[in-house]
């Protein structure tokens, strides 16, 4: 019986073949993610305008943009802005996911068109979703107007989207309905 030599012997008994086999990925990864950050990260060191962009020339500042940047009012309010959005629509996902898991976990009837319905929000594409909530909070002719003037809880037209008094509570209905 002759014995052929395995190809782990041909590279002899190190893990080398294996490493060779990552080493593309890592290539990669290298390239299209941690080279970009460390670049950005060193352009947010230096003072760049467009002259000195493309000769290369810009002036290092250190931390100088980033006190800059925070120190700006209308960073501030994005953060607070980013901080309200995020934690609202977690909260609002988290109590009505865990509440509708709870209630579909029980036999009752019309459960069936009911667990339909709430995967209509799974099913439809965040287009799809996101046009449906702009027409429902629509300030002419959207039904959220619509039902809330019939109830009499509101008294004039409220452009849900646009005013900065609304605009943060539809955005996180919609983002909590799309991700319940």
């Amino acid at each position: 019986v002759t014995r052929h030599p395995s190809p782990r012997l041909a590279l002899g008994d190190s893990r080398l073949g294996e490493y060779l086999f990552v080493l593309p990925a890592a290539i990669f990864i290298l390239a299209t993610v941690l080279y970009p950050i460390l670049y950005t990260v060193n352009l947010s060191l230096h003072d760049v305008e467009i002259r000195n962009f493309l000769s290369g020339t810009a002036p290092f500042v250190g931390l100088a943009n980033y006190r800059e940047a925070i120190a700006d009012p209308a960073l501030q309010r994005a953060f607070v802005v980013s901080i309200l959005y995020t934690s609202g629509s977690l909260a609002l996902t988290f109590v009505f996911g865990f509440a509708f898991a709870v209630l579909f976990n029980r036999v009752f009837p019309g459960a069936g068109p009911l667990r339909a319905l709430l995967m209509l929000a799974w099913i439809l594409p965040s287009v799809v979703s996101g046009n449906i909530w702009r027409w429902m909070l629509d300030g002419s002719n959207g039904v959220v107007n619509f039902v809330l003037q019939r109830l009499g809880l509101i008294d004039r037209q409220i452009f849900w989207l646009t005013e900065s008094e609304t605009a943060l509570i539809g955005v996180v209905l919609a983002t909590a309905w799309t991700t319940i």
